[in-house]
C-alpha cells in the first residue's frame, strides 16, 4: 500500500488535508461478505482512521491498464472532497436583486441498514450541504453540529448523532430540517433547497405527492400536517427512479435523443429534465438494438422536477431551468449529473458514514 499526503501551501494547512492511497485489489486479500473477519476489504477502516485525523481520502488500484486515467480522475475526486469548485454558480432569480447572493442547499438522508452497522441496527442521519451563488465555498451540516466546511463535514460526520429508522427518528429528522432552515445562514434569505423524493419522502412526508400544499411546508405527521411559511425559500423535489426509461418517439416511430427542459401538461409545478447524450454512448440515433445488439445503449435518465414550495412572485419555469442547468459544472464529470451538483455533493457524504456508528440501548436506569 502506498500513501501520498496532500497538504495546502496556505498558512492554515489544517484546512486542506488529503490522503491519496494506492491499494491493491481483492486478489491480494481474501474477500468476504462477513462483517467480522480479519480478511476483508480494508478501505473503510483506512478511510475512518484518516477521517479521525482530519484527512479526506481516495483509493486507487495499481497495475491497471487504465491506471493513468484512473489516477487523474481520483485526484480530481480528492479536490471535490476538499470542496474545490471550478467557479461560483452565479445563478440569478428574476425577482431577486442581482447583487443578492442565492443559497443552493441540498438535503440528503443517509440510510445505514443492519448490514452496514455493528449491531445490526437500521440508522439514519440527515445532512445538508450549501453553496452560495457568489462564492466557491461549500459548507455542510449534520445533526449535532453547526455549518462547517465541506471537508470538515466529510471527516467529522462519523462522530455525529444518528437516529433509529423509526417514527421517533423520522420526527427528529424533520426537526433537524426545520431548525437548519431557520439558521442565520438561511433564514429569510433567497434559498433553493433540493431533495430527492425516493430518499426523503418516508421521513419528510410533507413532500409526498398528496401532501404538497400551497399553504406552506409541513413538518408534522402525514395525518396531522402543520404548515409553516418560510420567507425566501424554494423547495425542489427530484425523482428519477420512477420515471419512464424510454421516450421521444415521433409520429414516424423514429427514436432519438432529446435534451432540455420539458413541462408536464396540466401541471404548473412539474417539469422534466433530460441531459445531453453521454460521451461514452455509441451508436447513431437511427440504430436499432435488434440490428446492432452489441452496441452500448445507455441513455440519459429522465429527471422529474417538482416545485414543491415557492414564493408568490416566482417564475416556476425559471426555477426548473436552474435545476436543469445545475446538473453540470463538476470538475470530474463532462456529462450531466443524475441530480443538480449541490445534491451530488450531499450524496457523496454517504461514503464517510462508516460501519463504526452505532446507537447503544439505554436500560431502565438510563445507562448504556
Amino acid at each position: 500500500m502506498g500513501i501520498a499526503i496532500v497538504q495546502s501551501s496556505t498558512e492554515n494547512i489544517a484546512e486542506h488535508k488529503a490522503a491519496w492511497i494506492e491499494l491493491y485489489g481483492q486478489e491480494i486479500y481474501k474477500f468476504t461478505n462477513k462483517k467480522y473477519t480479519p480478511w476483508c476489504d480494508p478501505k473503510s477502516a483506512i478511510k475512518l482512521g484518516f477521517a479521525k485525523l482530519g484527512f479526506v481520502s481516495k483509493f486507487i488500484t495499481p497495475q491497471r491498464k487504465s491506471y493513468k486515467h484512473k489516477a487523474i480522475t481520483s485526484l480530481i475526486e480528492l479536490l471535490r472532497q476538499l470542496g474545490v469548485r471550478i467557479a461560483p454558480s452565479n445563478i440569478q432569480l428574476s425577482n431577486v436583486d442581482s447583487n443578492t447572493s442565492i443559497n443552493e442547499v441540498a438535503l440528503w438522508l443517509v440510510n445505514k441498514t443492519g448490514e452496514t452497522t455493528i449491531n445490526d441496527q437500521s440508522l439514519i442521519v440527515p445532512v445538508m450541504v450549501m453553496m452560495c451563488s457568489d462564492s466557491q465555498q461549500i459548507k455542510a451540516i449534520f445533526t449535532g453540529g453547526e455549518w462547517m466546511s465541506y471537508r470538515e463535514g466529510l471527516t467529522e460526520i462519523h462522530s455525529g448523532q444518528y437516529f433509529k429508522n423509526d417514527k421517533e427518528g423520522k420526527r427528529k429528522v424533520r426537526t433537524f430540517i426545520k431548525d437548519t432552515l431557520k439558521t442565520k445562514e438561511l433564514r429569510d434569505k433567497p434559498t433553493i433547497l433540493y431533495c430527492k423524493a425516493e430518499n426523503i419522502r418516508q421521513a419528510w412526508t410533507g413532500l409526498q405527492d398528496t401532501q404538497i400544499s400551497n399553504q406552506g411546508l409541513s413538518f408534522g405527521e402525514r395525518n396531522d400536517p402543520l404548515f409553516e411559511e418560510f420567507k425566501g425559500l424554494r423547495v425542489i423535489r427530484l425523482r428519477n427512479s420512477e420515471t419512464p426509461e424510454w421516450f421521444a418517439v415521433d409520429g414516424e416511430k423514429t427514436s432519438g435523443f432529446v435534451t432540455g427542459l420539458l413541462k408536464k401538461e396540466q401541471s404548473d409545478r412539474i417539469f422534466y429534465s433530460l441531459g445531453n447524450k453521454s460521451a461514452q454512448m455509441t451508436g447513431k440515433n437511427s440504430d436499432s438494438r435488434i440490428k446492432n445488439p452489441t452496441i452500448s445503449w445507455g441513455h440519459p435518465s429522465l429527471l422529474e422536477i417538482t416545485i414543491a414550495y415557492y414564493q408568490p412572485e416566482d417564475d416556476l419555469t425559471e426555477l426548473a431551468a436552474i435545476a436543469h442547468e445545475s446538473r453540470k459544472g463538476i470538475l470530474q464529470y463532462e456529462d450531466c449529473l443524475e441530480v443538480p451538483r449541490i445534491l451530488h455533493y450531499a450524496k457523496q457524504i454517504d461514503e464517510y458514514v462508516l460501519i463504526s456508528n452505532v446507537i447503544e440501548e439505554e436500560n431502565e436506569n438510563g445507562e448504556v
